[in-house]
């Protein structure tokens, strides 16, 4: 289950389908209606995170390239003009996965000179500073201007813009 922190990050249909996907089951107690409602529940947010999140948010991410869509989702990482950011976190993370290091980067900022990444470790690190410095030396090597600093929630990527 996520930190309550990240839920409340999430949209409202997000968090919405989150939550009745990591609920409790019911006991055997439970009436035959609650059960039903549980199951359903349940089974629309699986259908949900499984099949419709990822069209849905291709979809975004075609349609805001055109007028009036691109004033949508402005500084989201899903409109069309984050996509080549989008590309390298995703490049970025798979490369961290090949090495060894199992990594999440969920967003970030792009700016004029520098672009910053957010990201955590998927599984717990033993030695979080030299997983840091691993994935710096990684991307570097890859990547070419690339700097990884730890902080309290994970760590953050600094890239030059230009990659972006």
């Amino acid at each position: 289950m996520l930190p309550a922190k990240d839920i409340a990050e999430l949209s409202i249909v997000n968090r919405t389908f989150y939550l009745w996907l990591v609920a409790k089951r019911p006991s055997k107690t439970t009436s035959d209606i609650d059960s039903f409602f549980f199951y359903l529940k349940f089974l629309l947010a699986y259908i949900y995170f499984n099949c419709i999140f990822e069209k849905y948010h291709k979809f975004i991410t075609w349609i805001t390239q055109y007028y009036p869509f691109s004033l949508l989702y402005r500084g989201s990482l899903f409109h069309a003009d984050a996509k080549k950011a989008t590309t390298l976190m995703r490049m970025m993370e798979a490369s961290a996965k090949r090495a060894g290091i199992h990594i999440h980067i969920g967003g970030g900022v792009h700016e004029n000179v520098l672009s910053i990444f957010y990201g955590v470790f998927d599984k717990k690190v033993a030695n979080k500073r030299d997983a840091i410095e691993k994935l710096q030396t990684l991307f570097q090597k890859r990547y070419g201007i690339v700097y990884v600093q730890e902080q309290k929630n994970g760590f953050r990527i600094l890239v030059d813009s230009d990659l972006v």
